[in-house]
């Protein structure tokens, strides 16, 4: 054919002269190949020729096995099958022949491995290679025509058809060579580069017989994959199978992977290799929908190479899982085998002796229809031995008894712990978190108290639903409860009731969330812990024992600290026939060596686990990670089913709780635990639950209550020496950088024992805290003195609380003149401290030094209306006062008239309380005169004597006034004159919230006047009419329409009413009463507390109340103390209520229910949505 110069027909002349040096006898191969390992050049590789013809006459074979193979191809159609062909090469190392036979279109088999399009094969056949990688192997051929070139040969059908003496050009397939990261450009000359070579789809029209799509490769490399040693010998064999039981079946032949320093992997071979478990019987789990699999190279020195395919790819580009759909075939000789799961469930499957290993697995994930399965594996247990199966060895070979008489026991359990990118199999995400659920509470993996409380608050969701605050409080659990979600190692550090605590304020977040959530949360938070998927190995009788993750190596010698070691530091791991194992490592640019004890069962399953984990990391071409620190021995991993690698996240940085950075809070929590250990005194739970909290959040802690804690002087000063380590090793250690997660800002220590002044006053100095409680601490004289002299330095402190702690007059003296000039203090409580009119003077004098003064609370102290008349002269100066509370005081008219002249010129003041004083009638109504021009919002006057025409007075004031939010005028009678000045009040008035009338002398028409105020208001949230009398039933009929609905001539009208609380305790509310009530009830959706204690109700009232909460869908809260019912009663009240109510809490105290009654015990029990108080 006549030739033109172009690139095409150079090309043509290349592929030509490829075809003539590979056509000669043996000697001239061997020659030439023997010439490109001189020279550590590429080798060369031939794709195969696509019909028997061309396959009868490749040199690259000899005649007779090439026949043979011909004769193989029709019997082996669904099977891709390595062999090694050392008879057909006179040459040292050995070639492997690569057969596929598929019924299915060979483009779509290439489209789902990811092959190249043509278009993308004939470019990467044109793309230029280095000139002298192929020079010694052309025997002094000129750069152009070289094989590299060759291997760039766009093949053209004419020309190739006669080059093959007359045969169509469609009969042949080039050469292609895919370079690993094309983007960085040519290799140099001496790089030791690996290719991965992929076939070219065949010619199509052109098949083998017995096939649809046959394919052979022959393909030479340096390694041997030595499956089978003799390909006749192997043709033979499969030609003429043994005798075998009838339709037994039997699992084709392993494929034989390896990976080190000598070895080159095709990207074909290698993808086969590691999704095995997921290509059995070629169903392939995973498809990738993005296009082809990328490949890439890890370059190495000298002949330390690796190689792998790229399946790493974004989680939302992860493609969704397919059902498995495994053929094994059943037949005779077939016994029943019990397969026990991770759940305690067992399933029986159908098997036979000749079974393989991975037989068996596939008949139980068919059985299970388990879809993500990679993670798990087989495990037969002997005794207290446990070993896993074998894929490869029949069951009758590892004397798996499927005797039903006495089988093996067998069970399916997870043996690698990686993270998906989709796990999406909802059975494979149950054994996934009973696997993982059942190593930390037995405690394998260990964990932060943060962790392992919040994998218990999980189990605790998934076991007893949502949290009810009613009963979920520490002491529901009992310790033999909670050992099934808590590992013994945290049950045996502290109280039971803290623990429990600290689960429900998790458990209390996780309301609603579905099933399938949850197991993905427990997942989430199991893989945060330091130890998590670690598998230990040890011998018994000794201490040492190595644990094997993902990412490296825990290695526990008796008596040093654990070391973790990450697999990039690892330089060598060899099994010693002690048994032991030598483990040689770089830690912290220091070489170590170590060797462990280990049973010698264990010994090969450890090995096993590290290669493949490192082998894993070596294959996502993880930094550090060298192939040749596996053993040669140990780098087969056919030997075990490794999953493959794509499907999965890489390894997270594992975080040690105990060497990050430490902050405040880590050292004052580490500190005190350590302090209350060494004086045996148990911690105070509440200080600690916070504390752990903050840490557990990441939160800065700003605001300590620990009221009514009950703790002692010998208890507070653990907490303020604490407090004290930290700021000083803070101080100390600058370079640790120590973080600042404490900024206190509120110390509420109100209800406990602590009477040493000294210890509060170096807590408030050393943490600055701006607002401090130390409500009922009885400090006393001495106790208040301490206190003074530190108040006198502090320059932070900006308000205190020193109510109830029996101060008298000295020690509020030594408080007053410490702090006279400090003008930070902006609120002072001396409440019921035993103050008398002897504190006027100092008092006076630091008001009066001190006119920024917010708030000032003197109440139930006996101060007198002179020392009142003087308190208030010594505020004319403020200008900042907003609260003044002189209740319980003993003050009289006189004081009452001050206290109206104060409010006329002090307008900023907005909350005032001056109630249980003795004022008069006209108090009353000068104080109405005062207020309309005041931005009061609390106005609190109960029990001030000031009669009907008073109130009247007062709500006079309230015309003009619209900043009131709060009126309280207990204990003052209300006529209807008052009554009806409130009605014309409240119509216009839109901010009045909270209203309390209890002993206000109400009766019906009262009642009935104010049913018109509740359905024509709606701002009032919290009504007290307590204490009144509410026993006309029409009068609970005006009430209960106001509630709720009220039926007219002109239709329903609904009810304005927003009142969250309503008090009618001690209204004289019968039974008749509260059915005409609870009509109203139910159609009332905003009442969620309802008082009626003291109320005379019994079992027709419980009854009719039951009827109303069953269809209010928002009350919550019911207390029917003291109202005359019985056990019976309640029970009654349960049974109708049922569990359709959404009632919290039932408080039936003062009632003498009995708590051991049967009846009342089997009702709590069926109906326990609520908490019953007795």
């Amino acid at each position: 054919k006549k030739m033109e110069s172009t690139e095409d027909e150079r090309d043509y002349v290349e592929l030509e002269e490829i075809k003539k040096k590979l056509e000669i006898d043996n000697e001239g191969f061997e020659e030439i190949t023997n010439q490109s390992l001189e020279s550590e050049r590429p080798e060369i590789d031939i794709y195969g020729i696509h019909d028997s013809e061309d396959v009868g006459t490749t040199k690259c074979l000899s005649r007779p096995t090439s026949m043979a193979v011909n004769e193989l191809l029709p019997s082996h159609k669904s099977h891709l099958q390595l062999l090694s062909m050392e008879d057909s090469l006179p040459v040292e190392g050995s070639a492997r022949l690569e057969v596929v036979a598929e019924s299915e279109d060979l483009s779509a088999r290439d489209s789902k491995r990811g092959k190249p399009k043509e278009d993308d094969i004939a470019s990467a056949r044109k793309a230029k290679s280095k000139e002298d990688d192929i020079a010694s192997a052309r025997k002094g051929k000129s750069k152009e025509d070289d094989i590299a070139s060759a291997r760039k040969v766009k093949s053209k059908e004419d020309d190739v058809g006669s080059a093959k003496k007359g045969k169509s050009k469609d009969d042949v397939t080039a050469t292609k060579t895919v370079k690993s990261k094309p983007d960085l450009g040519e290799p140099k000359e001496d790089a030791p580069g690996v290719r991965f070579e992929e076939p070219v789809p065949a010619p199509k029209g052109k098949e083998i017989a017995g096939t649809s799509n046959p394919k052979i490769i022959a393909h030479r490399t340096t390694t041997s994959y030595a499956l089978v040693t003799n390909v006749k010998e192997y043709i033979s064999e499969t030609s003429q199978p043994a005798e075998k039981k009838e339709d037994v079946p039997e699992a084709p032949p392993p494929v034989a992977y390896e990976f080190g320093s000598d070895t080159v992997l095709s990207a074909e071979l290698l993808a086969k290799r590691t999704m095995s478990i997921n290509n059995m019987n070629q169903q392939k789990l995973y498809t990738n929908k993005k296009g082809p699999l990328r490949t890439a190279t890890m370059k190495g020195k000298g002949k330390g190479k690796g190689s792998y395919v790229d399946y790493t790819m974004n989680p939302k580009d992860a493609p969704e899982p397919t059902a498995p759909n495994f053929n094994v075939q059943k037949g005779s000789g077939v016994e029943r085998l019990t397969i026990s799961m991770v759940d305690g469930q067992t399933t029986t499957i159908q098997v036979a002796g000749t079974f393989t290993g991975l037989d068996l697995f596939k008949t139980v994930i068919n059985r299970l229809n388990l879809v993500q399965y990679d993670l798990f594996w087989l495990v037969r247990k002997d005794k207290e031995e446990e070993e896993w199966v074998s894929p490869n060895a029949t069951l009758t070979e590892q004397k798996i008894s499927i005797n039903p008489e006495n089988p093996t026991k067998i069970e399916l359990r997870m043996r690698w712990f990686k993270s998906y990118f989709k796990l999406t199999d909802e059975k494979a995400l149950y054994y996934i978190f009973l696997q993982y659920s059942r190593n930390f509470v037995s405690g394998t993996w260990g964990g932060s108290d943060k962790i392992l409380t919040r994998l218990a608050a999980i189990q605790i969701q998934l076991n007893y639903g949502d949290f009810v605050r009613a009963k979920h409080k520490p002491g529901y659990f009992q310790r033999t409860d909670l050992e099934k979600f808590v590992p013994k190692s945290l049950l045996d550090k502290g109280s039971l009731n803290y623990l429990q605590t600290r689960i429900f304020s998790f458990h209390r977040k996780l309301s609603g969330i579905s099933t399938i959530d949850a197991y993905r949360l427990y997942l989430q938070i199991a893989r945060e812990s330091y130890f998590w998927g670690v598998t230990y190995y040890s011998a018994k009788g000794s201490t040492d024992k190595l644990g094997v993750a993902e990412d490296g190596l825990f290695i526990h010698i008796s008596g040093l600290p654990i070391t973790w070691l990450p697999f990039d530091g690892l330089r060598g791991i060899e099994a010693l026939d002690l048994p032991a194992v030598k483990i040689d490592y770089v830690l912290n640019k220091k070489e170590n060596t170590v060797t462990i004890p280990v049973d010698p069962a264990q010994l090969s399953p450890l090995m096993v686990q590290v290669c493949a984990y490192y082998g894993i990391l070596l294959s996502q071409e993880t930094q550090g990670i060298r192939s040749s620190t596996i053993p040669k021995e140990y780098r087969n991993l056919d030997e075990f089913l490794i999953p493959d690698y794509g499907h999965f996240m890489r390894p997270k940085i594992r975080i040690d709780d105990d060497s990050t950075t430490q902050t405040m809070l880590s050292i004052i929590r580490n500190e005190y635990v350590h302090l209350c250990g060494a004086a045996e005194s148990a911690p105070v739970s509440r200080f600690m639950l916070q504390i752990e909290n903050r840490i557990d959040n990441e939160e800065v802690l700003d605001i300590l209550d620990v009221r009514g804690c009950k703790i002692n002087d010998t208890q507070f000063e653990f907490i303020v020496k604490a407090f004290e380590l930290a700021y000083k090793k803070k101080k100390e250690d600058e370079d640790e950088q120590i973080i600042e997660d404490l900024s206190l800002f509120l110390l509420i220590l109100d209800g406990n024992s602590i009477s040493n002044g000294e210890l509060l006053g170096r807590l408030l100095n050393l943490t600055n805290v701006k607002k401090a409680d130390l409500t009922s601490n009885h400090l006393g004289p001495n106790g208040a003195k301490q206190l003074a002299e530190f108040l006198s330095q502090n320059k932070s402190l900006e308000e205190l609380v020193l109510a109830t702690n029996r101060l008298e007059v000295d020690g509020f003296l030594a408080i007053m003149n410490a702090i006279k000039g400090n003008k930070n203090f902006k609120s002072f409580n001396f409440a019921s401290n035993h103050l008398d009119a002897l504190i006027r003077g100092p008092l006076v004098d630091a008001l009066k030094t001190n006119v920024d003064l917010v708030a000032l609370d003197l109440s139930d102290n006996p101060l007198g209306d002179d020392c009142a008349s003087e308190i208030l002269a010594g505020l004319v100066g403020n200008k900042s006062l907003q609260y003044l509370n002189l209740t319980q005081c003993g003050l009289n008219p006189a004081s009452g008239e001050a206290i109206a002249k104060f409010l006329e010129v002090h307008p900023h003041v907005s909350r005032l309380k001056i109630g249980y004083n003795k004022f008069s009638a006209q108090n009353g109504v000068t104080l109405g005169h005062s207020i309309q021009s005041n931005n009061l919002v609390v106005l609190d006057l109960r029990f001030t004597n000031i009669g009907a025409s008073g109130t009247c007075g007062v709500f006079s004031g309230l015309l003009n006034n619209h900043s009131i939010v709060e009126l309280i005028v207990n204990g003052n009678a209300i006529n209807k004159k008052g009554l009806g000045i409130l009605t014309t009040v409240l119509s216009g008035n839109n901010t009045l919230q909270k209203l309390g009338m209890r002993y206000c002398e109400i009766g019906k028409s009262g009642f009935i006047t104010l049913a018109k105020i509740i359905s024509t208001n709606s701002s009032i949230t919290y009504l007290d009419v307590s204490h009144n009398s509410l026993d006309s039933t029409e009068a609970c009929k005006q009430l209960a329409a106001a509630l709720g609905h009220a039926k007219t001539r002109k239709g329903d009208k609904i009810s304005a009413t927003v009142i969250n609380e309503l008090n009618i305790s001690n209204c004289l509310i019968g039974p008749k009463q509260l059915d005409e009530l609870a009509e109203g009830l139910v159609r009332n959706r905003s009442i969620k507390t309802l008082h009626l204690d003291d109320n005379e109700l019994g079992i027709k009232g419980m009854r009719a109340l039951s009827v109303a909460v069953k269809q209010n869908q928002v009350l919550k809260i019911i207390t029917v103390q003291d109202t005359h019912i019985s056990t019976s009663d309640v029970v009654v009240f349960m049974e109708k209520a049922a569990d359709e109510c959404f009632i919290e809490v039932l408080d039936c105290r003062k009632n003498g229910i009995d708590a051991g009654n049967s009846q009342f015990v089997q009702a709590q029990k069926r109906y326990n949505k609520y908490k019953i108080l007795l």
